[in-house]
Order: C-alpha cells, then structure tokens, then sequence
C-alpha cells in the first residue's frame, strides 16, 4: 500500500540515528510534520513522494552525502528551503556548502535553539527575497543581510531560469539581482518583475548603464555597496507590504 502523502513537512536527512530522532522528537512535539532519511539517495525519494517545505541535511553521510543532495533538490525545486549541519567546517567544506546556497550551516553539535529558530523563519516567514547572484561569497553575505531584516526568508538563485521558477512558485516581496549572471542578463528579469506593481528591486552590479529605469521600486546598488543602505531600502518596502503582525 502506498503510504500517505505528507503535506508542509520538515525533511532531516543524518545517517547519525540518535540526532534524528532527538530532532524529529522536538519538532513533531511543536506539531511540526517531519520526516526523515539516513542518506541522500534515500532523501531524493522522501522527497519526491511528498510536499516538502523544509530540508535539514548533514554533508557527510555514506553513499550520497549532502552536497550532491542539495544540488539535486535545488535543480528539482530551486524554491526550497534548506539548512546544513555538519561536523566538517574547514574552508573548503564551508565553500562548497555555501554553493549550494543554505538558508544556514550549523556546526556540529547542533545549537538546537537556533536550529528552531530557523525552522520557524523557513514554515513562516514576515517577507520572502529573492537574492540572483552566481557569486558564492556574495550570495551568502546577501542571505545573512536579508536574514537579519527581521523575519525575512532569502530565496537564493544562481541563475535568471532558477530566479523564475522561484518567482512563479512563491509570492516574493523583494529582490535582490546581479546583472551579469551565467545565462544572460539580470536586467531581463528586473524588467519583467521590477513595474510598480510588483516587488521592490535592488540591483547590485558595477554596471549602472545597464540598468532600466523601471521606477521608484528598482535601484541600483554599485559594488561595493552600502549593506546598510540596502538593508534601509528592502525593510522600506517590505514593511509597507507586509507589517509585522
């Protein structure tokens, strides 16, 4: 018999069976659906058979380890949410991960309070913010300055066809867009989705001249940009569009 479909749930992936109980144990007693797997290849197929909000992977686990993982949840579902734990945090290990483009990496042991905290910004976020940019380093600071607007979940993407998939499967209420990017021009997706109308736009590149003028709710950062100043504008819209409850 084919088991039932669980809807909005949270996948851990470890191949350390205590850890994933412990977690499992905590976040179904916060009434939260969990589910989990002992590896990457077993975590594909959890994750095809359901609706998954929520991945919290380990990286180093026997047969596919969670860098090849991710990559495969991303390139399915580019809007996924996920979270890295793991024991192994030497600048290489780290450059990888950050590739892959967490919402957070987690050293091992876990600090369980703020592996829930993030659990709770990934099933219920104030403001969803797309970030399209292909450079690692960048991309991850951008994620930890929009984490710090309060609430605000960054949506990260590499590439203008990932930022799309992400844009029709989420409502965003906010952009972050490179212009230079690996399949062609940032300000393709800036013209499609940076009217009036829709959400608010920073474009961060050393290319001012490319830029559209595409009104009040687009501007461009010039790199290296002002973190607080682009922190100023995001929260400007943002609080307009969705104020605290």
């Amino acid at each position: 018999m084919k088991a039932e479909l669980v809807r909005g749930a949270v996948l851990v992936v470890d191949d350390n069976v205590d850890l994933l109980d412990n977690i499992e144990q905590i976040l179904v007693g916060e009434g939260i659906p969990v589910l989990t797997a002992r590896n990457g290849r077993e975590a594909l197929t959890v994750f095809s058979e359901n609706e998954v909000s929520l991945v919290i992977t380990d990286m180093k686990m026997p047969g596919m380890g969670g860098a090849e993982l991710l990559r495969q949840l991303r390139s399915a579902r580019p809007e996924i949410t996920t979270i890295v734990m793991t024991a192994y945090a030497n600048e290489a290990a780290l450059a990888e991960i950050r590739a892959t483009g967490p919402l957070d990496v987690l050293a091992k042991p876990i600090p369980l309070d703020r592996l829930f905290e993030l659990v709770d910004l990934a099933r219920a976020p104030r403001a969803r913010v797309l970030v399209l940019e292909d450079d690692v380093e960048l991309r991850a600071n951008l994620s930890e300055l929009i984490s710090a607007l309060g609430g605000c979940l960054p949506m990260l993407a590499t590439t203008i066809a990932q930022a799309r998939k992400i844009a029709e499967s989420v409502k965003l209420d906010g952009a972050v867009v490179d212009v230079r990017l690996p399949d062609g021009n940032g300000v393709a997706f800036v013209e499609e989705h940076g009217k009036p109308s829709a959400v608010p736009t920073a474009v961060v590149s050393g290319y001012e001249k490319m830029v559209p003028a595409a009104g009040s709710n687009v501007r461009f950062f010039e790199k290296p940009f002002d973190s607080a100043e682009l922190s100023r504008f995001l929260s400007s819209w943002i609080d307009r569009k969705r104020p605290p409850s």
